[in-house]
């Protein structure tokens, strides 16, 4: 059984959380709040119709009927998850095996490491709610430290926004900025664009949907984040943090930010939030969360953090300050060259995917 570094770092959080008994909540720079954290106490495979209970220092298996038919010790648990911990971070290999792992999850009942995707969730965990008393089943989406970085909305074929190219082009100077094939060959592209007086002007998305998705953000989302694109392919930055703050200054929408209203930031933290939340690009979003949790982040030394959706500023918050714009491949997304269409327009596409720092 050979998993990523994200994917084994699934496994650890079931086996800590089951160990530990707690899931303690971030600050928005990804610290433990000491003080804050929700008691685990069911962690649920629907797939397998198996959970894990944790109570008294014992984990117990239960099966769909409810009915114990086996129990661990927690120090079991915490032994497996500090070697799990130890080999993600010793693997230099993009996919590797830690038999151990399998051969204790196979004790438990599980062949299959990976739970089977439902929506966004990667795993089911029933937690004690002390605030309002109550015992809630929640899906949490997970992302890990212990490897690459993860992230936050992948790229494809329908994330590709359409810019329309206002000036005149030559056909020999359309090919000619085409064949640039240096190793930032998109910004190039586009600096000659501008430098044979022409300019990029947001058309709209390749994909109708996405585009709708966004709109249920806000009606200007998909213009805000088609110029935030353009920057950050020009160049200017990647951070979305730092490129908010550009398209302040810019304005381009023309709010009214006399008493200082963070209308671009409150936009954007609406967006990701969504987006990390349940948005897709393909598929029509209601606005309805897919998860109803929030996030749990696995740190680079191992701990394990939640942002819970009651939290909502500290988690839009981190997802600002810890995502950045990046490019996918331009052959496989089919972007970052000029088109000509059959009435002569000519356009030029910008791919969007985020990731986390």
């Amino acid at each position: 059984m050979k998993l990523n570094k994200g994917e084994w770092s699934e496994v650890y959080v079931f086996l800590k959380l089951l160990a530990e008994g707690k899931l303690y909540a971030a600050d928005k720079d990804l610290n433990r709040m000491v003080d804050r954290y929700y008691p685990v106490l069911e962690i649920m495979r629907e797939d397998i119709g198996k959970y894990f209970k944790h109570e008294s220092g014992k984990i117990f298996i239960l099966n769909k009927a409810g009915e114990i038919y086996k129990e661990h010790d927690c120090k079991e648990f915490t032994l497996h998850s500090l070697r799990l911990l130890y080999s993600i971070i010793g693997s230099k290999a993009l996919a590797f095996e830690v038999e151990g792992t399998t051969n204790f999850m196979s004790e438990l009942g599980i062949s299959k490491l990976k739970a089977k995707s439902q929506d966004k969730r990667d795993i089911i965990i029933k937690v004690h709610d002390s605030v309002i008393g109550t015992d809630d089943i929640l899906g949490f989406s997970i992302k890990s430290n212990l490897g690459s970085s993860p992230t936050l909305f992948n790229s494809s074929k329908s994330t590709n926004f359409i810019f329309k190219i206002e000036g005149a082009l030559a056909p020999e100077i359309v090919d000619r900025i085409n064949l640039i094939d240096s190793k930032s060959k998109i910004r190039d592209r586009i600096k000659a664009i501008y430098e044979n007086n022409c300019k990029l002007v947001f058309e709209g998305l390749d994909n109708k949907t996405f585009e709708l998705n966004l709109i249920m953000v806000d009606s200007c989302m998909p213009k805000i984040l088609g110029e935030m694109l353009l920057i950050y392919y020009q160049g200017k930055g990647s951070k979305l943090s730092d490129i908010v703050k550009i398209i302040e200054q810019n304005n381009s929408r023309n709010y009214d930010l006399s008493l200082g209203h963070p209308f671009y930031s409150r936009r954007v933290k609406d967006l990701i939030c969504g987006i990390a939340l349940g948005m897709t690009a393909s598929n029509i979003w209601e606005g309805r969360l897919q998860i109803t949790g929030g996030y749990i982040v696995v740190r680079s030394d191992g701990d394990v953090l939640c942002y819970h959706i009651y939290n909502r500023n500290e988690f839009e918050d981190y997802l600002l300050e810890n995502t950045k714009f990046d490019t996918p491949s331009t052959a496989k997304f089919d972007f970052g060259k000029i088109e000509t269409d059959l009435l002569g327009n000519r356009f030029f596409k910008l791919n969007l995917q985020i990731r986390f720092i």
